[in-house]
């Protein structure tokens, strides 16, 4: 299994243009990625710059474990402090089993927020790369 830190805002919700809105919309596709990921049994931890803020950090959590529009397992695992996310590179994935899903990872696929001019996470991308990469299995 891969060790795999998600970040949020950027990653699985669009950034809104407003800073106190923390959650947002949901960015297409993750949920759905994240489960199949969780599926071949990789292990994902919350990394979000968040991780200070205990009702925050709650809200996310119920956002992502309680929507009933999608079937993820519980994500419960939350790093103790943002992790600076490593630049997007499979030889690097792979060699430390390691994977950032951030949309401040340099070289990830990103693409526009529908919402506001910032870039978020391309999970349609990502998911071509993970099968190409063998990650599912």
């Amino acid at each position: 299994y891969m060790k795999i830190y998600l970040d949020f805002q950027g990653t699985v919700t669009e950034i809104d243009e407003n800073p106190s809105r923390y959650i947002c919309r949901m960015n297409f596709g993750c949920m759905e990625i994240i489960h199949k990921l969780q599926l071949a049994g990789h292990q994902i931890i919350l990394n979000t710059s968040y991780v200070d803020d205990k009702e925050k950090i709650k809200k996310i959590l119920n956002y992502l474990n309680l929507n009933p529009r999608y079937e993820i397992l519980p994500i419960t695992e939350v790093v103790k402090e943002k992790q600076t996310p490593s630049r997007w590179d499979w030889e690097d994935i792979k060699r430390y089993n390691l994977m950032y899903i951030d949309d401040h990872a340099y070289d990830i696929p990103l693409k526009k927020c529908c919402m506001s001019n910032y870039n978020m996470v391309d999970w349609v991308a990502l998911d071509l790369q993970f099968k190409e990469h063998n990650i599912y299995k």
